[in-house]
């Protein structure tokens, strides 16, 4: 692969959701699938699924983060963000997007898609769409082999990350009262 640039580091105006903030330069070695989401969409959360999959099967080469970028102004919200994930079961780092920064450094232009981080930190390309798990599969293993050949892949499991949400008071409408029976 030739003539590709560096990936843009992930701003730091990120917020993020489930994790401590991630940055780009500490997954050198590594393929890094950047999955530009939304809570509001069955493609995203399909998307999402399929990654999960796939950073499962490839752990010890690839690392998935969720970048959330809201399509509406009520997903700007990150608890909204955080309450999206644990629904999803997404255990892979995710953040907030909400001024879609992220997402203008990166060129994205549609929900779903992905953007691949070879293991010299360079953007190789952006996949649009969902039920394309083959397809990912197949650049990811092409990465992960490129990374390989050249003595650049880093052999280490992703780590798993969750923040459940906080626990609060079940709310009842007044004058209503539950009686044991």
């Amino acid at each position: 692969m030739t003539d590709f640039q560096l990936a843009p580091d992930l701003p730091l105006s990120l917020e993020w959701v489930n994790c401590a903030p991630q940055r780009l330069n500490t997954l050198h070695g590594r393929v890094t699938a950047l999955a530009f989401w939304h809570a509001g969409s069955a493609t995203s959360a399909n998307l999402l699924a399929d990654l999960a999959f796939l950073q499962t099967k490839y752990a010890d080469g690839l690392s998935v983060i969720g970048l959330h970028t809201p399509k509406f102004d009520a997903q700007r919200d990150a608890a909204l963000v955080a309450r999206a994930v644990n629904r999803l079961g997404v255990r892979f780092p995710v953040a907030s997007d909400a001024d879609a920064v992220a997402w203008q450094h990166y060129g994205v232009r549609g929900w779903p898609c992905v953007a691949f981080v070879d293991a010299q930190g360079r953007l190789v390309e952006i996949v649009a769409g969902d039920q394309q798990r083959e397809a990912l599969e197949e650049r990811i293993i092409h990465l992960l082999d490129e990374a390989g050949e050249r003595g650049l892949r880093v052999y280490e499991n992703a780590l798993s990350v969750s923040r459940p949400e906080p626990r609060t008071e079940v709310a009842f409408p007044r004058g209503l009262a539950l009686t044991p029976q």
